[in-house]
């Protein structure tokens, strides 16, 4: 089960990921934008690339280190963090709520969260 949720989790992973880039692209298309909040929003989205492409990597080719050892649950933690901090975002700093980015955001952390609380509770059965 745990197997299947980190699969899961690096699926939306990749797809938000690549969402992140087109946004990037978008974000330069923006022609009213003054440089200086042009090269800030750059700056923050190339910062989740970053974050989108280990939380990747981890979920998809590290699945035994996440289940098994301390930085691994910790990195599960903060990608929970990462994505319900989003969520949280979202609700209080948005101009205007959407509700699928809200349900994307809270949907990777719940399968985070479970992940990490299923390798709390059955220390060594990991990825059975």
């Amino acid at each position: 089960m745990s197997k299947r949720l980190l699969w899961a989790g690096g699926g939306f992973n990749v797809l938000l990921m690549i969402f992140h880039i087109w946004l990037g692209c978008q974000i330069q298309l923006i022609p009213d934008l003054s440089p200086d909040y042009k090269a800030l929003m750059q700056m923050l989205n190339v910062g989740v690339i970053l974050i989108l492409v280990f939380a990747t990597y981890a979920s998809l080719f590290c699945i035994r280190d996440l289940l098994t050892t301390g930085l691994g649950k910790l990195t599960m933690l903060v990608i929970a963090l990462f994505y319900a901090t989003r969520a949280g975002e979202e609700i209080i700093l948005a101009p205007e709520f959407s509700a699928v980015i809200f349900g994307i955001c809270l949907a990777v952390a719940v399968i985070y969260l479970l992940t990490l609380a299923g390798t709390l509770r059955a220390p060594g059965l990991e990825g059975r």
